[in-house]
């Protein structure tokens, strides 16, 4: 996915980058599972697949991605994808 930015800044995004670093509360509790014990196995949708199936904005905050692994809870601040842009 890209993003530019008004300032002109314009920054790519690896739909796997973005689908694993969703901030919703579900997700961020398997990461917490993931780092107190690392050999706990999440399944994952392969990161060759996983894709946005529909993106929507949220007020003038944030945006809603939808993903095609039928996740649609994650929320991402735009201040979110600024801080992912490498």
């Amino acid at each position: 996915m890209r993003i530019l930015w008004n300032d002109g800044r314009e920054c790519r995004y690896p739909y796997a980058k973005l689908r694993q670093a969703c901030p919703c509360a579900t997700c961020r509790d398997e990461r917490a599972q993931v780092q107190r014990n690392p050999f706990h196995i999440v399944a994952d949708a392969s990161k060759d697949t996983v894709e946005p199936a529909m993106l929507s904005t949220v007020g003038h905050y944030a945006l809603n991605i939808e993903w095609n692994d039928g996740h649609r809870t994650g929320i991402y601040p735009w201040s979110l994808l600024r801080d992912l842009c490498d």
